[in-house]
């Protein structure tokens, strides 16, 4: 006997993977917008992070910058110089106190005019300033150019503090002392410390310069 095929067994399954309903593409829609904030959110933080790096990464370098320089010219530091004939120098050749310095020492020059030259650190406000000046520029010269000048080479600076260490006139023995005002004598060390202002990301390194002219 032939049995026939019940026609309601052989209905396919009603397909449930034909499309999404309303709620879940909402709730897919939902997870995206989250996923897209943080991930957002995420990519701000890096650049912001990033920014504040280089930001920091610029400013020390201009503390190395300015603490490579004083080092090597106090390593040079002329204690007793002597002049071309004709030209006379009133000022001392090393003079300071906490606040400033002042000493003669070779230097190429902005413009690569070489020679001895005049330089002169202080504290202006928030700001170190270093000047500079060749002896020859203590004469009544128009032959040459005037290669005087200043600039600021640290900024947010808090306060400064030079340090003198030798034996001075009135000494028995080396120490170190808050000011130097010799007529004929130089240091045999000089330490500077520079602070920041609160919330400056910069850091001065150890400064202690020996002056191998005297040593």
């Amino acid at each position: 006997m032939i049995q026939r095929a019940d026609p309601g067994r052989l209905r396919p399954p009603p397909n449930r993977e034909a499309g999404m309903t309303l709620v879940e593409l909402l709730a897919a829609l939902t997870l995206l917008g989250v996923m897209s904030v943080a991930l957002m959110g995420s990519l701000q933080f890096g650049a912001r992070a990033w920014e504040a790096n280089e930001r920091g990464s610029n400013a020390q370098d201009e503390v190395l910058l300015a603490h490579g320089f004083l080092w090597r010219e106090l390593e040079q530091v002329v204690a007793n110089p002597v002049f071309e004939e004709g030209v006379e120098d009133s000022g001392k050749a090393f003079v300071g106190d906490s606040r400033s310095l002042e000493f003669i020492a070779p230097w190429l020059g902005a413009l690569g005019q070489g020679g001895l030259y005049r330089f002169r650190v202080e504290q202006r406000d928030s700001v170190v300033v270093l000047k500079w000046q060749p002896l020859e520029l203590d004469q009544d010269r128009t032959d040459i150019v005037d290669l005087r000048g200043e600039r600021a080479i640290l900024e947010d600076v808090d306060a400064i503090t030079f340090q003198y260490f030798g034996t001075r006139e009135d000494d028995s023995d080396p120490a170190w002392h808050a000011a130097w005002r010799e007529e004929e004598l130089v240091p045999r060390l000089v330490k500077l410390e520079v602070l920041f202002e609160a919330g400056s990301r910069k850091n001065w390194p150890l400064f202690v310069v020996a002056i191998p002219s005297v040593l």
